[in-house]
């Protein structure tokens, strides 16, 4: 029997990378998924073949108004309930601290942080209208293991990850689950895309030479996670994964 057909999903940053894998592993398992992203062109090219599960929202999640709007989209096209919030946007860039910029330090707790926030917030009531669900919340190793240069965007997850676990005490009545999934190194997330090439490079000499690339471990596969986020929002209603640590497996060790 599966578990996820006809539910309900709202996944952010689910254009590229982590989140379409997510998104596109919900819709074959025949769940039904709200699509938010800022970029609406690439929204629309993400969603290609997957006109009968998955509909997109063009937003701005540091925007509230913002958020606002794309959940009471969302509800319209669900009829109020939600069994699902996947909250994988977010952003960060290598920056030493003295040389961040206002603009980035506003833009990374923005879209690591309070982004979730409102999104929850708006979530809320419509998982409660369902009758229960999940709120799953992407956080990273850098969240614990701090990284030379990542000193805010892992201060903005372990923001989040304390947020996840508190929400958890304030809706165990109404039978919501907020879950962690904190991540190692994956492929193919286009996480440093748009870094400064300069910028890039300091960083790669910098962990490499703190050893940081080989004690993270290989990078794991986008799918691989993709399944495992999906597994998570299946559990059983009895049962919660509060925080999994997700990492490459090494048959070798």
């Amino acid at each position: 029997m599966n578990a996820l057909q006809g539910r309900r999903a709202i996944v952010t940053g689910g254009s590229r990378g982590l989140g379409l894998a997510v998104v596109r592993e919900l819709a074959a398992r025949g769940a039904q998924v709200v699509v938010l992203a800022r970029d609406p062109g690439r929204l629309r090219d993400a969603l290609a073949g997957l006109a009968e599960q998955a509909f997109g929202v063009t937003a701005d999640l540091r925007e509230p108004a913002q958020v606002r709007r794309a959940f009471a989209e969302a509800g319209e096209r669900f009829g109020g309930r939600l069994d699902f919030l996947v909250n994988n946007a977010g952003a960060g860039s290598y920056q030493p601290v003295e040389r961040i910029s206002d603009e980035e330090i506003a833009h990374q707790l923005a879209s690591n942080f309070t982004s979730a926030v409102y999104c929850a917030r708006s979530a809320i009531p419509m998982l409660r209208a369902a009758g229960g669900g999940v709120i799953l919340n992407v956080s990273t190793e850098a969240a614990q293991q701090p990284v030379s240069g990542l000193a805010l965007y892992g201060a903005s997850k372990a923001a989040l990850e304390s947020f996840s676990l508190a929400l958890n005490q304030e809706l165990r009545a109404d039978r919501i689950k907020s879950s962690i999934v904190r991540l190692g190194r994956m492929k193919d997330t286009g996480f440093s895309k748009g870094w400064d090439p300069v910028m890039r490079a300091e960083a790669v000499a910098r962990w490499q030479a703190e050893g940081r690339f080989a004690a993270a471990g290989e990078p794991m596969e986008l799918d691989t996670v993709a399944r495992t986020i999906v597994d998570l929002l299946a559990v059983a209603p009895g049962a919660q994964a509060r925080l999994l640590d997700l990492r490459e497996f090494d048959a070798g060790m």
